[in-house]
């Protein structure tokens, strides 16, 4: 289905995205998994004991499990142009659903699942790993981003029809299929009550280099902080990292959030290897 212009629509206000549904701060903060950042409701200091990126991504879990935030009966969706997640895998094995169409245990693809919905998993050399949403669940599907746009809105629309709540996207359009796809999404979004979820991309530090669809009006785009300018893990929160894209996109600021992104173990394809 492709979406006409007239169907696009901006669901900011106020430069805050509009709750539309009751549990829209549960989903939220699982959103926002993917950039290790967590938005809590009611608010909280995320990084009151920050003990560098590592640290401040388990406090940040921490916190948001005191709140029952763990992502019980929520349903996420992850698109990939890589391949596949491992679903034999043990941090994910009975919590992930595949469509079955792309290559199988893509290294990418389990990674970021495994930030996603990862039950707690004792890789070789340790320490245990949980992914920020270990409680929800997960419907993953590949896309051939060599073939243009087509197999994207397939790929969404799998997502959509098994009801998942919030779309995480960690790759990036290619050429041809750009601004047809970011318009999609904002149909999406608009018209099918879910969170979109994307990356910003590692194509910094120059301006206007957010990766697609992340510039669409109602794309989350998560950017990263934690490192300096030479790539090193830095406490310094205040920017974003040296390697992370950033706006602006049509005069738009972006990305709407950032996250330590250093030093993060998510669960490796092979369990019998180190974690990455």
């Amino acid at each position: 289905m492709r979406p006409s212009i007239s169907s696009r629509r901006n669901l900011r206000s106020g430069g805050c995205w509009n709750p539309r549904r009751k549990g829209f701060c549960s989903a939220f903060v699982l959103a926002a998994a993917v950039g290790v950042v967590v938005i809590l409701c009611p608010p909280v200091t995320a990084l009151d004991r920050s003990v560098g990126p590592e640290g401040a991504q388990i406090a940040i879990v921490k916190r948001a499990l005191t709140f029952g935030l763990d992502g019980t009966n929520v349903r996420i969706g992850q698109i990939e142009g890589t391949g596949e997640p491992r679903t034999t895998h043990a941090a994910l094995a009975g919590a992930i659903i595949v469509r079955g169409v792309g290559p199988a245990n893509s290294n990418h693809a389990t990674g970021v699942a495994g930030i996603l919905i990862g039950r707690p998993f004792t890789p070789v050399g340790g320490p245990e790993i949980t992914g920020v949403a270990s409680g929800a669940r997960l419907w993953s599907t590949w896309f051939a981003d060599t073939i243009g746009v087509d197999d994207f809105f397939r790929s969404t629309n799998w997502l959509t029809g098994n009801a998942v709540e919030i779309i995480n996207m960690s790759d990036f359009l290619r050429a041809g299929a750009v601004a047809t796809g970011s318009m999609f999404v904002d149909h999406v979004v608009a018209n099918r009550d879910v969170i979109w979820v994307k990356s910003a991309g590692n194509g910094g530090p120059g301006a206007g280099t957010i990766t697609p669809p992340g510039d669409a009006f109602n794309a989350i785009a998560v950017g990263a902080v934690g490192a300096d300018n030479a790539g090193n893990d830095s406490e310094d929160y205040t920017r974003v990292a040296n390697y992370s894209s950033r706006g602006p996109v049509d005069g738009r600021r972006k990305p709407d959030i950032v996250a330590p992104a250093r030093s993060s173990s998510c669960p490796p394809v092979e369990p019998t290897t180190p974690p990455r």
